[in-house]
């Protein structure tokens, strides 16, 4: 498939604020995109992709395992959302929240179909077809609003970068694994499968 076919993500500004049951809504009504509220009322929207969901399905799968062995929180896929404290509703490819940090949600958050947390770390998958300049706004989102390590693997580039609040970014080219030390313990990604799975054949 020619890059120039590559669907592009939208950012839609709606008349009125877009509220969790209309995401819900729409979420529902329109299998094979993914919906997400940014801060400033935006819509954000992005059509799924064989390759890019072959790369998330990898890395949620290592994520999953790792939490299933080690314990102490909860690995949400794509299809997981929640709820920001600048009202931001986002759904990274892959999220780590640990027990404590479930612990501090709102009274009301948890009844909530996207619970007010805010996670330990979020992981974003580039495809093709994402803007650097977006990629970017969205990792200085997350960080503003205290997630404490943002992983963001571009598959094409085989570059993973990752982003803490206070820190430099730490930048890596064509790297075998990546260790997300201490925010996710003990946690090291295996990213030539990552890179594998969102290769064309």
């Amino acid at each position: 498939m020619s890059e120039a076919l590559e669907a592009m993500p939208l950012a839609i500004r709606l008349p009125s604020p877009l509220t969790e049951a209309d995401l819900l809504a729409l979420t529902r009504d329109n299998p094979g995109y993914h919906f997400e509220r940014r801060a400033d009322g935006k819509l954000a929207v992005s059509p799924s992709g064989f390759f890019n969901g072959l790369a998330e399905g990898e890395l949620y799968g290592q994520m999953f395992t790792w939490n299933r062995a080690v314990g102490g929180g909860v690995v949400l896929p794509s299809s997981a959302g929640f709820t920001l404290p600048d009202d931001a509703i986002l759904s990274p490819d892959c999220t780590y929240v640990s027990t404590e940090r479930l612990a501090t949600a709102d009274a009301d958050g948890v009844e909530r179909a996207y619970i007010k947390v805010v996670p330990n770390a979020v992981f974003e998958l580039v495809s093709p077809g994402d803007a650097r300049a977006d990629v970017q706004a969205k990792t200085r989102a997350y960080l503003a609003n205290g997630v404490g390590l943002v992983v963001t693997i571009d598959p094409k580039a085989n570059v993973v970068t990752l982003d803490r609040p206070g820190r430099e970014r730490a930048t890596y080219h064509a790297p075998t694994t990546i260790a997300l030390d201490p925010e996710v313990p003990g946690c090291v990604l295996d990213i030539r499968a990552i890179v594998a799975a969102a290769i064309r054949r």
